[in-house]
Protein backbone atom coordinates (compact mmCIF):
# COMPACT_ATOMS: atom_id res chain seq x y z
CA UNK A 1 0.00 0.00 0.00
CA UNK A 2 2.87 2.33 0.84
CA UNK A 3 4.39 1.63 -2.53
CA UNK A 4 1.23 2.65 -4.33
CA UNK A 5 1.08 5.94 -2.48
CA UNK A 6 4.71 6.74 -3.23
CA UNK A 7 4.31 6.08 -6.95
CA UNK A 8 1.11 8.13 -7.02
CA UNK A 9 2.88 11.03 -5.31
CA UNK A 10 5.79 10.81 -7.74
CA UNK A 11 3.39 10.79 -10.68
CA UNK A 12 1.45 13.78 -9.37
CA UNK A 13 4.68 15.64 -8.63
CA UNK A 14 6.00 15.08 -12.15
CA UNK A 15 2.68 16.23 -13.68
CA UNK A 16 2.78 19.42 -11.59
CA UNK A 17 6.41 20.08 -12.58
CA UNK A 18 5.56 19.52 -16.25
CA UNK A 19 2.66 21.97 -15.96
CA UNK A 20 4.90 24.62 -14.40
CA UNK A 21 7.55 24.07 -17.08
CA UNK A 22 4.93 24.40 -19.83
CA UNK A 23 3.58 27.63 -18.34
CA UNK A 24 7.12 29.03 -18.05
CA UNK A 25 7.98 28.18 -21.67
CA UNK A 26 4.72 29.66 -22.99
CA UNK A 27 5.31 32.84 -20.97
CA UNK A 28 8.86 33.20 -22.29
CA UNK A 29 7.70 32.66 -25.88
CA UNK A 30 4.91 35.22 -25.58
CA UNK A 31 7.30 37.82 -24.19
CA UNK A 32 9.81 37.11 -26.95
CA UNK A 33 7.17 37.38 -29.68
CA UNK A 34 5.85 40.65 -28.26
CA UNK A 35 9.36 42.11 -27.98
CA UNK A 36 10.10 41.08 -31.56
CA UNK A 37 6.90 42.66 -32.87
CA UNK A 38 7.70 45.90 -31.08
CA UNK A 39 11.25 46.00 -32.46
CA UNK A 40 10.36 45.43 -36.15
CA UNK A 41 10.58 48.68 -38.07
CA UNK A 42 7.71 49.28 -40.46
CA UNK A 43 7.37 51.73 -43.34
CA UNK A 44 4.26 53.07 -45.07
CA UNK A 45 3.51 51.97 -48.66
CA UNK A 46 0.51 52.19 -50.96
CA UNK A 47 -1.20 48.85 -51.61
CA UNK A 48 -4.19 47.89 -53.72
CA UNK A 49 -7.38 47.27 -51.71
CA UNK A 50 -9.23 45.38 -54.44
CA UNK A 51 -8.56 43.88 -57.83
CA UNK A 52 -7.86 46.53 -60.47
CA UNK A 53 -7.96 45.64 -64.16
CA UNK A 54 -5.33 46.85 -66.58
CA UNK A 55 -6.01 50.37 -67.83
CA UNK A 56 -8.27 51.35 -64.92
CA UNK A 57 -7.62 54.68 -63.18
CA UNK A 58 -6.10 54.54 -59.70
CA UNK A 59 -8.64 56.39 -57.58
CA UNK A 60 -8.50 56.65 -53.79
CA UNK A 61 -11.02 53.78 -53.61
CA UNK A 62 -8.57 51.21 -54.99
CA UNK A 63 -5.54 51.82 -52.74
CA UNK A 64 -4.70 52.47 -49.11
CA UNK A 65 -1.62 53.25 -47.05
CA UNK A 66 -0.34 50.15 -45.24
CA UNK A 67 2.57 49.55 -42.87
CA UNK A 68 4.90 46.76 -43.93
CA UNK A 69 8.18 45.55 -42.42
CA UNK A 70 11.18 47.39 -43.79
CA UNK A 71 12.49 44.22 -45.45
CA UNK A 72 9.12 43.52 -47.08
CA UNK A 73 8.91 46.85 -48.92
CA UNK A 74 9.32 46.70 -52.68
CA UNK A 75 12.12 48.91 -54.02
CA UNK A 76 10.70 52.25 -55.22
CA UNK A 77 7.22 51.48 -53.82
CA UNK A 78 4.97 54.52 -53.74
CA UNK A 79 4.46 56.04 -50.30
CA UNK A 80 2.58 59.26 -51.09
CA UNK A 81 -0.99 59.24 -52.44
CA UNK A 82 -0.07 62.15 -54.73
CA UNK A 83 2.32 59.82 -56.58
CA UNK A 84 -0.51 57.66 -57.98
CA UNK A 85 -3.51 60.01 -58.24
CA UNK A 86 -4.47 60.42 -61.90
CA UNK A 87 -2.45 57.43 -63.07
CA UNK A 88 -3.59 54.14 -64.59
CA UNK A 89 -2.81 50.48 -63.93
CA UNK A 90 -0.43 49.02 -66.52
CA UNK A 91 -1.43 45.46 -65.62
CA UNK A 92 -3.94 43.78 -63.34
CA UNK A 93 -3.39 44.62 -59.67
CA UNK A 94 -4.43 42.30 -56.86
CA UNK A 95 -5.48 43.11 -53.28
CA UNK A 96 -2.48 43.69 -51.01
CA UNK A 97 -0.07 44.23 -53.92
CA UNK A 98 2.31 47.14 -53.41
CA UNK A 99 2.12 49.91 -56.00
CA UNK A 100 5.45 50.36 -57.78
CA UNK A 101 6.37 52.49 -60.84
CA UNK A 102 6.36 49.46 -63.16
CA UNK A 103 2.66 48.85 -62.41
CA UNK A 104 1.33 52.36 -63.06
CA UNK A 105 1.48 54.81 -65.94
CA UNK A 106 0.48 58.41 -66.52
CA UNK A 107 -1.63 57.49 -69.55
CA UNK A 108 -3.97 54.69 -70.58
CA UNK A 109 -2.07 51.79 -72.10
CA UNK A 110 -3.11 50.56 -75.53
CA UNK A 111 -3.88 46.84 -75.70
CA UNK A 112 -0.90 44.59 -76.21
CA UNK A 113 -0.81 42.08 -79.03
CA UNK A 114 -1.52 39.28 -76.57
CA UNK A 115 -4.70 41.10 -75.48
CA UNK A 116 -5.97 41.18 -79.08
CA UNK A 117 -5.97 37.38 -79.44
CA UNK A 118 -9.50 36.02 -79.02
CA UNK A 119 -10.11 33.77 -76.06
CA UNK A 120 -9.38 30.14 -76.91
CA UNK A 121 -7.02 31.00 -79.79
CA UNK A 122 -3.26 30.69 -79.69
CA UNK A 123 -0.69 32.87 -81.46
CA UNK A 124 2.71 31.56 -82.43
CA UNK A 125 5.74 33.24 -83.95
CA UNK A 126 7.26 31.87 -87.13
CA UNK A 127 10.85 32.80 -87.82
CA UNK A 128 11.04 34.26 -91.31
CA UNK A 129 14.40 34.31 -92.99
CA UNK A 130 14.40 35.19 -96.71
CA UNK A 131 17.41 32.94 -97.24
CA UNK A 132 15.59 29.93 -95.83
CA UNK A 133 12.12 29.62 -97.26
CA UNK A 134 9.57 29.65 -94.42
CA UNK A 135 7.14 27.12 -95.83
CA UNK A 136 6.19 29.26 -98.82
CA UNK A 137 5.25 32.27 -96.68
CA UNK A 138 6.31 35.73 -97.61
CA UNK A 139 6.83 38.54 -95.15
CA UNK A 140 3.64 39.94 -93.53
CA UNK A 141 1.46 37.01 -94.53
CA UNK A 142 -0.84 35.53 -91.93
CA UNK A 143 -0.98 31.83 -91.29
CA UNK A 144 -4.01 30.24 -89.63
CA UNK A 145 -3.68 26.88 -87.97
CA UNK A 146 -6.72 24.80 -87.24
CA UNK A 147 -6.70 21.92 -84.89
CA UNK A 148 -9.46 19.50 -84.18
CA UNK A 149 -8.93 18.04 -80.75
Amino acid sequence: MKRLRLSTLLLLGSVVMAAFATIAVVSILRNTIQATRNSIKTVPVLVATKEVISGAPLTSAVWRVASVPLGGREPNAFVQPSQVIGKYAVQNLFPGEQLIPQLVSGHVQTPRFADKIPSGDVAIAVLFNPLNDAGGLSRLETMYLFSGF
